[in-house]
């Protein structure tokens, strides 16, 4: 991946530098070709027609044709060229931002919308590639023809030449004044179709809640006020370019006119030929085209320096979940799961489990349980390195977590959580997502430890359904049953389950647990869970008494000692407790 700096994304034309150069010197035999017609309207008018001389006039003629041809021939050349070398910037510069964005740790994702990244995947790597592939090599090829045209003014008559010069610091300070409102437009531009990216991506993700509770209206409304918001800017922009193209426009031609007026006289003094003239005229008008161009360059330039930045922001980021110096591969053995002292908040001021201590023994079926909003999917988090502890460590097999290479540590790890995250894809696809190289009879053997198997070969197209956008062709339970064995499918040596099955009837989820015992006895399984008849098959329960406070012991152990873990499942074996009275502590 580039590294980015001032000049980092610079390094993107590196490969290419061949490209480059080959558009840079097309550039420069047309700017060359183009300045040799003017000359050829002197040499006409002077000699030709002075001299009356046909032959003289065809010759000129012909071979000024020849050049505007050869001239627009290589112009295609290089438009091609640049293209294909703009377009394979924009890829390498896609990928490394899309690598980036898979590289950033789950925090880093949970505060932002994907409508954002599509957003800078599509319109920021745009200008940011036609920055680097147009407008960079480009420049070069405007000074060349800039100090070209302005010599060979000077080679036809000096006084013009310098009177010429004169009048370009006029056009600078138009130009300096309009492209630095335009710069502060396209910022806001940006920032605001960013946002109806933001918006439309959420509205379409959440189409389920919008037509449930009947708020198609209001999503009207908010996106014609997001449309709002961008047209008004783009009219802004356009029309800021608009005022920057039209004023430059007229004072091109009034700066193009004092130079024709001083040269008039010149012509009528007989201090130059007509010819002279009206090759100066011609290059005039040239160089206040390329003033204009110039101009036009570092617009550009601006507007692509602010996608450049938006772009550096996400490839700047370092990853703060990322294999630690000397970490290594290891292939988990026992399974067991240690909490030393473990500090842990999604914001500095406000812990949500504080220095907690606790191992999940090797090989053992565990639960984990507490009040909602105790932490518990905060450990699962944990346990999977979706976030860092602030203070502590968690050790697997007595191996510090942070010492065991991220891809080996995800590779002997599976979870399912309650919100199953299907692809818009087959059920096939999406089970075996969960294991690269797995055969279709893993995912029917996974399929049937979920109890999925039976629903799935009654669908139309068996395990060749497609699911749908999110799943939105599948009940709930279906839903989580399909992730479930995407969990199951790679036989991992850790197992979680963070309220997969939540949606799932209590015959249906003990019929799983009973699955888990009997395949999964070399394996570690963690669930997360508030139901009784789980909890109850557990090997033990580790119950999140509050944020500091973790104990641990066999369902019934608990209950005896623990009010708060009796109050708990109260509603499920109130039974239970009228008939054998605890012992609370």
């Amino acid at each position: 991946m580039a590294k980015i700096g001032r000049a980092g994304f610079f390094s993107y034309l590196i490969p290419y530098w061949k490209l480059v150069l080959l558009t840079m010197s097309l550039g420069v035999v047309s700017v060359l070709l183009g300045i040799i017609n003017p000359y050829f309207a002197k040499l006409t008018i002077d000699n030709a027609y002075g001299n009356r001389d046909i032959k003289l006039f065809i010759l000129l003629a012909s071979v000024g044709a020849a050049f505007f041809l050869i001239g627009n021939l290589l112009d295609f050349v290089k438009s091609d060229r640049s293209r294909l070398l703009s377009r394979k910037v924009n890829f390498d510069i896609s990928r490394d931002l899309f690598k980036r964005l898979q590289d950033l740790p789950f925090a880093y994702h949970a505060d932002r919308s994907s409508g954002e990244y599509v957003y800078r995947l599509r319109n920021d790597t745009e200008s940011v590639s036609a920055l680097l592939s147009d407008q960079i090599p480009r420049f070069p090829v405007l000074l060349f023809r800039f100090l070209a045209i302005v010599a060979v003014i000077f080679y036809l008559n000096w006084k013009l030449a310098l009177f010429a010069l004169m009048l370009v610091p006029i056009s600078h300070i138009q130009s300096t004044l309009i492209l630095r409102w335009i710069g502060n437009i396209a910022r806001s531009k940006m920032a605001k179709i960013q946002k109806l990216f933001k918006n439309l991506h959420e509205t379409f993700s959440h189409m389920h809640l919008i037509k449930s509770f009947g708020r198609e209206k209001n999503e009207i409304k908010k996106f014609e006020a997001g449309l709002k918001d961008v047209m008004e800017a783009e009219l802004k922009d356009a029309r800021m370019t608009g005022v920057f193209n039209v004023s430059g426009a007229i004072l091109s031609k009034a700066l193009s006119g004092v130079v024709v007026l001083f040269g008039g006289f010149q012509v009528i003094r007989g201090e130059m030929t007509l010819g002279s003239l009206t090759a100066i005229a011609i290059y005039v008008a040239q160089m206040m085209g390329l003033l204009k161009s110039i101009y036009d360059f570092y617009q550009n330039i601006v507007v692509g320096r602010v996608a450049e930045k938006r772009i550096g922001e996400i490839l700047e980021t370092e990853p703060s979940i990322c294999d630690s110096p000397g970490a290594a591969d290891h292939i988990i053995e026992t399974g067991s799961v240690e909490f030393r002292d473990v500090s842990f908040g999604y914001r500095k001021d406000a812990s949500v489990i504080d220095g907690i201590s606790f191992l999940v023994e090797p090989y053992s079926k565990a639960a984990f349980v507490g009040l909602s909003g105790s932490g518990k999917t905060t450990m699962i988090s944990l346990i999977s390195r979706l976030y860092e502890p602030g203070e502590g460590g968690i050790y697997i097999d007595g191996v510090d977590i942070k010492k065991i290479k991220l891809a080996s540590l995800k590779s002997q790890t599976s979870i399912a959580l309650q919100q199953s995250y299907l692809w818009n894809d087959t059920i096939a696809n999406n089970i075996l997502y969960g294991a690269g190289g797995s055969t279709r009879q893993d995912m029917i053997e996974a399929a049937k430890l979920a109890e999925a198997h039976e629903f799935i070969i009654r669908s139309r197209d068996g395990y060749d359904s497609n699911v749908g956008e999110a799943g939105h062709s599948l009940s709930e339970g279906q839903k989580q049953r399909i992730a479930i064995a995407r969990a199951f499918i790679s036989k991992p040596r850790l197992l979680v389950l963070d309220e997969a099955m939540s949606s799932l009837d209590s015959e249906t989820e003990d019929k799983i647990i009973d699955n888990i015992k009997r395949e999964f006895k070399d394996s570690t399984v963690i669930i997360v869970s508030h139901r009784l008849s789980t909890v109850e098959k557990m090997d033990m329960v580790y119950f999140l008494k509050d944020s500091s406070t973790m104990e641990s012991g066999t369902h019934e152990e608990l209950v005896r000692k623990n009010l708060r873990y009796g109050e708990l499942f109260a509603s499920q074996f109130k039974d239970t407790l009228s008939e054998e009275p605890a012992v609370f502590q």
